[in-house]
């Protein structure tokens, strides 16, 4: 199997950089207006709804990491090193897989949004919806491969405009509640779904012909991520739920109100390294010396 060459170390970098600075403006919109909306929610409606707000936003970010079970990662290393004409069918595997993953875990998340919080359950059931759109962030590796790194600014920058345009018309034109807030966070993600993957269509078109060979190299790397990544959201988010079930809705705000810093310098880390993925993926399977060589000068430089 002969996979394409990568180029210079140079050509690589600037093509990192492209990416890099390309995904760092459209997560600078969404980051940004995340916590313009979470900061308001928390001056506007007060601790208590702010802290059920946190809750909403924990229980879908939950479920997505569930929902994704490893296969964004797996997608990201492979797309980037399959020959050309593999990869309309290995995508389509892929989306096939996610629409599986995705279904199961947002009636997984019906189901707890009936035993959960019985104050909360009309909130909850639209988070278990948000999870097929939420859990889409699969795109950039497609738009990084076919450099069309602009494509990942442009989806990220009209997600974050229309989540804080749809949270604030909730809040300035409507009585204000957790469920208006939930549905303008649903309205954002099916927005960026559409867009995203109108864009991927015009670079690769999926063929949605299962292929077991592909599926079982996919699901090979992707199940014991997934399971990792399942134990990692429990370690990191159990608290907020706990929180609210030993104490009250007041002191889950204000400990996610000390935690959303945490989250935002962890995403800052992620931007950094994913662009890096599809690009070292392709120059390991190119020339696997000079892998190891860039790795070794990336490593002494951190």
């Amino acid at each position: 199997m002969k996979f394409p060459k990568v180029g210079s170390l140079s050509s690589n970098l600037k093509i990192y950089s492209a990416n890099l600075i390309a995904q760092f403006i459209g997560r600078l919109i969404s980051i940004g207006s995340q916590l313009l909306v979470f900061l308001y929610v928390a001056r506007s409606l007060g601790v208590s709804e702010f802290g059920k707000f946190a809750y909403f936003l924990t229980f879908v970010n939950v479920l997505s990491v569930i929902s994704n079970f490893g296969t964004g990662e797996t997608s990201s290393k492979d797309l980037g090193k399959l020959p050309e004409q593999v990869r309309p069918k290995y995508w389509g595997n892929v989306l096939i897989i996610r629409t599986i993953f995705n279904t199961t875990t947002s009636i997984i998340g019906l189901a707890t949004a009936f035993i959960l919080r019985k104050d909360m359950q009309i909130e909850l059931i639209v988070g278990a919806l948000c999870v097929p759109f939420a859990s889409t962030r699969i795109f950039d590796p497609i738009f990084q491969i076919y450099n069309k790194p602009h494509y990942s600014s442009l989806t990220s920058g009209v997600y974050g405009i229309s989540y804080f345009a749809f949270s604030m018309s909730v809040l300035y034109l409507l009585k204000p509640s957790i469920l208006h807030l939930a549905l303008a966070y649903l309205a954002a993600n099916i927005i960026y779904l559409i867009l995203a993957y109108h864009l991927s269509l015009m670079l690769i078109k999926p063929v949605f012909s299962i292929d077991r060979n592909l599926l079982r190299r996919h699901l090979k790397i992707a199940i014991p991520i997934g399971v990792a990544s399942i134990f990692t959201i429990i370690n990191s988010r159990a608290d907020t739920f706990m929180l609210a079930w030993l104490k009250n809705d007041r002191q889950v705000g204000l400990y996610n109100a000390a935690y959303k810093m945490i989250d935002v310098t962890i995403l800052g880390m992620v931007i950094l390294t994913n662009p890096l993925i599809p690009l070292f993926s392709r120059k390991a399977s190119e020339n696997i010396k000079d892998f190891i060589k860039i790795s070794k000068n990336i490593m002494k430089l951190i």
